[in-house]
């Protein structure tokens, strides 16, 4: 079933209220036509509402609305193919059992674009990274997507910098710098999304 709304304004109580009433699946859609406010601070305010979007038991797509941040500019967003048509998606999967998450995340690099997934355990701390997609120069670019290389991250719970050059936690692998900072911006990203 599809259902349809107008501007939310980052403001769901209406919407969890509907739910109650009406105790919809994830196959219904509610359509929320411009305005949601799901992405207009980029920051923490944005990601608490995520997550507290994620728990409601239906689908939401969102149409753009004049006060929001493109998802093109956000690197977590992807697109899919959804009824026919192309959308952005944001993938971040919270355990069940509460006990950490994964992030998916996009970033340019040297080949085109490059997808990491990233575990973060419940504390925050880095649990794994691995590049899923990239076009990336075998035996070059690459380098930089060898588990030597991601190993570095796994336990940081913080990056000082988005740009991997500007970072002291990690090294970047010499002749890939511009792979090794996608990864980095990817890590980077994943992290945002815990805090």
């Amino acid at each position: 079933m599809f259902y349809i709304t107008g501007d939310t304004h980052a403001q769901f109580g209406r919407i969890e209220q509907f739910c109650e009433r009406i105790n919809p699946t994830r196959e219904d859609v509610l359509i929320i036509l411009g305005d949601a406010g799901i992405n207009y601070h980029g920051g923490w305010r944005d990601r608490n509402l995520k997550r507290q979007l994620a728990a409601l038991p239906l689908t939401l797509f969102s149409i753009h609305g004049n006060h929001e941040q493109r998802p093109a500019t956000i690197p977590t967003y992807h697109t899919v193919t959804w009824n026919g048509g192309k959308v952005y998606v944001e993938d971040c999967y919270v355990a069940d059992n509460k006990a950490g998450m994964v992030v998916t995340v996009r970033t340019n690099s040297y080949g085109g674009m490059l997808t990491a997934m990233v575990g973060i355990d419940k504390d925050g701390a880095i649990t794994g990274v691995k590049v899923t997609e990239h076009a990336d120069t075998p035996g070059v670019g690459t380098k930089a997507h060898d588990e030597g290389h991601l190993s570095q991250y796994v336990g940081l719970t913080e990056l000082t910098s988005d740009q991997v050059k500007n970072d002291s936690s990690v090294q970047h692998v010499t002749g890939a710098s511009v792979t090794s900072g996608a990864v980095h911006k990817a890590v980077y990203c994943a992290l945002a999304q815990f805090d």
